[in-house]
C-alpha cells in the first residue's frame, strides 16, 4: 500500500538503529512506543477507520521483524518502573507486549484489514513469539 510506505520505511530505519549496539536508545524507544501504539493500541473500528490500520500497522510490524528481541528486552516491569522513554514513567512494559502481541493476532484475521497487513501482523507475532520463547530459553538456564 502507498500510504503505508512511508511509515514501513521509517520504522525499518528506526528498528535498525535501535538494534546497532552503539546506538542510543532513547529516540528509537520513543519511536518503538508511537508506532506500536498508533498501529495497536487504536479501536480502527470506531476511530479512525481501517485504513489506519493498513497505514500503521506495516509500518508496526516492520519494526518487530527487525527488533523484536530487542523491544522484548526493553519491555521490564509495569508502568510504575523506569524506561529510557521518560523519567519515573516506562512505556515499554511487559503488559503493553503481551497487548500489542494480541492485537498483532487479531489484526491478522480481521476483516476489512488488508491482505498485506495482515500478512505482516502475522510476521510480527512470529517474531514477538520467538522472542518470547527465546527469553524464557535464556531464563532457564
Amino acid at each position: 500500500m502507498k500510504q503505508a510506505e512511508p511509515v514501513t520505511n521509517a520504522s525499518a530505519f528506526m528498528a535498525r538503529l535501535l538494534v546497532r549496539e552503539d546506538s542510543q536508545s532513547m529516540s528509537m524507544a520513543w519511536w518503538a512506543d508511537w508506532i506500536l501504539s498508533n498501529a495497536l493500541e487504536n479501536n480502527f473500528d470506531d476511530n479512525f477507520g481501517i485504513s489506519e490500520a493498513d497505514v500503521y500497522v506495516p509500518g508496526a510490524a516492520a519494526f518487530m521483524d527487525i527488533a523484536a528481541h530487542r523491544v522484548h528486552g526493553m519491555c521490564i516491569g509495569d508502568e510504575n518502573s523506569t524506561s529510557p522513554l521518560s523519567e519515573g514513567e516506562n512505556r515499554l512494559t511487559r503488559t503493553r507486549w503481551m497487548s500489542w502481541k494480541a492485537r498483532f493476532a487479531e489484526l491478522s484475521t480481521m476483516d476489512g484489514v488488508a491482505d498485506e497487513s495482515q500478512k505482516a501482523a502475522q510476521r510480527a507475532y512470529a517474531f514477538m513469539e520467538e522472542a518470547d520463547i527465546q527469553r524464557r530459553s535464556e531464563h532457564d538456564m
